[in-house]
Parts: structure tokens; C-alpha cells; sequence
């Protein structure tokens, strides 16, 4: 590991930056996560923020998981708190990364970006898509920054049954 002082360049052994390996273990903990994945429930990603008030909310991922098709959604601009909005650079990312554009309303499919994927065959490219749009378009700069909940029809699950790396936080509907 190299430190320089000034500007700072952090180094591992290999010349990784530690940045790049926190994101690439993040996206081997989902895929390993979505291989393994409950038949039903839902789980959401969100960069953590303190309690000051927001106007709408900070960058969040979703999936929505029923059997073996899961749904996945991006926040668009209509939820994010202006702080977060969306540029036409980074929508013009979201599109490249294969999400399909939010609708005028949950009638005509999502008010967010989403796409449909299925399980197991999409698990590496649902993640990598994942860590892309959190960490390029919403510019989460690792994913200790990041909260996750999950919860089916029953429960809010605990980190047992979250094991992503992030800090497991209770589904804000719940008690």
C-alpha cells in the first residue's frame, strides 16, 4: 500500500485502487446474494443519509423479487430530492446501462427506471448494472455508504439474510 501526501494515492499490492475493490467485492456479494435469493421479497439500496429533511429522497436501487423473475428500479428525478437530480448525461448512462426510462405513471410501468430480469441466468449482469448505476450515475463513492433493507410478506430480514456488506437497516413501513 503507498500513501502520498498532498494529493492521496492509495494502492493495494496489485495496484488496485481500494475504491475498485470494495465495488467489485460488493458485486460478487450480490451475485452471490441474488443466486441464493428468497423465491419472494424485496430489497432497497440507498445511500445513507443523516435526518436532516429532504424535499424527496436520496439515490436508491430496489429489486423486487417473485420467484424467478426480479424487478428492478432506479430512482428517477420524480422521487429524488432536487440535491440528487438526475442531468440528461446521467440518464443518458442509465439508458446505456440497458434501464428502460420511468413512465408518466405506475399504470404505464414504473415511475422510476426498471427493468425485468430473471434468476439465476441475470444474477452477474443484475449486479453489475447495480454497481454501475450506483456507484457512475448516482455517484456513491463506496458501498459502506450505502443501507439495505429486505422484507417479504412477513418480516423485515436481518443481516443473516442480507449478506451484501452494508449496513442492514429496518424497512422504514414496518414497526
Amino acid at each position: 500500500m503507498v500513501i502520498e501526501m498532498g494529493e492521496v494515492e492509495i494502492t493495494t499490492g496489485s495496484g488496485v485502487q481500494p475504491t475498485d475493490l470494495a465495488w467489485r467485492v460488493f458485486a460478487e456479494l450480490l451475485v452471490d446474494w441474488l443466486l441464493s435469493a428468497p423465491d419472494e421479497g424485496y430489497v432497497i439500496m440507498d445511500l445513507a443519509w443523516p435526518d436532516d429533511p429532504l424535499a424527496g429522497t436520496a439515490p436508491y436501487a430496489q429489486l423486487a423479487i417473485h420467484g424467478h423473475r426480479v424487478r428492478s428500479e432506479a430512482v428517477s428525478n420524480h422521487f429524488l430530492d432536487p440535491l440528487f437530480w438526475l442531468d440528461a448525461g446521467r440518464i443518458a448512462e442509465l439508458d446505456r446501462l440497458g434501464w428502460r426510462a420511468p413512465t408518466a405513471t405506475m399504470r404505464q410501468g414504473s415511475t422510476n427506471f426498471h427493468r425485468n430480469d430473471r434468476l439465476p441466468e441475470d444474477a452477474g449482469p443484475l449486479a453489475r448494472r447495480l454497481v454501475a448505476t450506483l456507484r457512475n450515475v448516482y455517484g456513491v463513492p463506496e458501498p459502506c455508504f450505502l443501507e439495505v433493507c429486505g422484507f417479504d410478506g412477513d418480516d423485515a430480514w436481518s443481516e443473516a439474510e442480507l449478506l451484501l456488506g452494508m449496513h442492514v437497516v429496518r424497512p422504514r413501513h414496518t414497526k
